[in-house]
């Protein structure tokens, strides 16, 4: 494991910083829990990682957490910060290593498919044979380098960083530094729901009425919005006279919604890690918040877990496949726009996979049918003629909508 002396080391993390793993840890917790009480292995209080290390001498244990991480690797997704700060990283000269408590094979299988230069170093759980925190092999081969840093996502890449003296970058700092940027820079309001632009307004108001209806709020009902941007629906809730609880990963988002409307209580809240009590909500709304999210399960579990019984959920996201998305893909590439803040997009068959467990869907409907880039371009540069018509098409292409729109119920 020598490398070339460089300026500057960067390890990176591999599941939740450059790939997703669809790893259903819960039953391979329960398939190692079993083997350990065969075996007598203390599992209170013990991360799954460090479950593994204990059974590492076990073939059965080895057999099933390569299994589970197999499986992970055909169900989960890419990670478009992660990957960008890697190859920036890469294009800078630096020695790149992946230092993950998984197992090499789903780490080479993810290189051989993916247009990233390869490591110079692979840490898999076998070769660090502990913690990554706790590794020597790791402090052994960073040793000498003139900086080094840490790209992850949880405290073991936190702790790895603070025992090599090196220099941490969190994922969800990024994407929250990224937000604020935007934020800054950009009035979305005026870019879409309160745009001077007639067919802006009339397409992001076809939005607005579905994702409402499908709430379904009340006066009274203690709302949770999560996602809430520049307040557009924390505003129209208020003035509902619902109770609404409204957070945001961006600071800076979090005060222009405040700014809007006043009357709701705001947050800045990670949408896969709540703050607040289980069953403290009636109703959360989630528009257009899981295709940003490193996370999308762990988003819908909290959503559920802060549901009262029966609460409802209600939830907007592009379709991935929609004529108006491939389109937005299309723009997005002759524009050579950069970051791409979609992490994830779902088929209608995925996002009810992604809802099932935890909630019963009462409604599911598309909307936001026409008009694909560039027919909008030009079809507002005409000053958008006819927007009346255009209701009639929107019925009639709305099973291809670009943006899903689901009521749920939690189970």
């Amino acid at each position: 494991m020598e490398r070339e002396a460089a300026r500057h080391v960067v390890l990176f993390d591999f599941d939740d910083t450059l790939f997703h793993l669809g790893t259903d840890w819960a039953a391979l917790r329960a398939e190692l829990e079993q083997i350990a009480g065969e075996r007598g292995v203390e599992t209170n209080g013990v991360g799954i990682y460090e479950l593994g290390f204990r059974l590492a001498d076990d073939p059965r244990a080895g057999q099933a957490i390569a299994e589970a991480e197999r499986a992970g690797l055909e169900e989960g997704f890419d990670l478009p910060p992660g990957q960008s700060l890697y190859r920036r990283h890469a294009d800078d000269g630096a020695t790149l290593a992946v230092v993950t408590h998984n197992g090499r094979e789903v780490v080479e299988s993810f290189f051989r498919s993916r247009d990233l230069p390869e490591p110079a170093e692979i840490f898999d759980r076998d070769a660090l044979g502990s913690l990554k925190s706790d590794s020597a092999a790791v402090r052994s081969w960073a040793e000498g380098a003139e900086s080094v840093t840490v790209v992850g996502d949880s405290d073991h890449d936190r702790r790895l960083a603070e025992r090599l003296g090196a220099t941490f970058v969190d994922l969800e700092d990024q994407l929250r530094q990224y937000y604020d940027r935007k934020a800054g820079e950009l009035d979305e309001l005026a870019a879409t729901y309160e745009s001077s632009t007639p067919y802006k307004r009339w397409f992001y108001e076809r939005r607005f009425e579905a994702v409402m209806k499908a709430l379904g709020a009340q006066a009274d009902d203690d709302v949770l919005e999560v996602g809430c941007g520049s307040g557009y629906y924390t505003r129209a809730l208020v003035d509902l006279g619902a109770k609404v609880t409204a957070t945001d990963l961006s600071p800076a988002y979090v005060k222009q919604a405040r700014a809007l409307a006043p009357e709701a209580e705001f947050l800045v809240e990670d949408a896969q890690e709540l703050s607040f009590a289980d069953e403290s909500f009636d109703r959360v709304l989630m528009t257009e918040v899981v295709e940003h999210v490193q996370d999308p399960v762990g988003a819908i579990r909290e959503a559920h877990r802060v549901l009262r019984p029966r609460g409802v959920l209600a939830i907007s996201t592009p379709s991935r496949r929609a004529p108006m998305n491939v389109a937005y893909a299309l723009k997005r590439r002759l524009r050579h726009y950069g970051f791409n803040e979609h992490l994830h997009e779902l088929t209608p068959g995925e996002l009810r996979k992604l809802l099932r467990p935890h909630f019963e869907i009462e409604s599911f409907r598309r909307v936001n049918a026409v008009l694909p880039y560039p027919l909008d371009a030009l079809y507002m540069r005409l000053g958008s003629p006819g927007l009346r018509a255009l209701d009639l098409a929107e019925r009639v292409f709305s099973p291809v909508g670009w943006t899903m729109v689901v009521r749920a119920r939690r189970r």
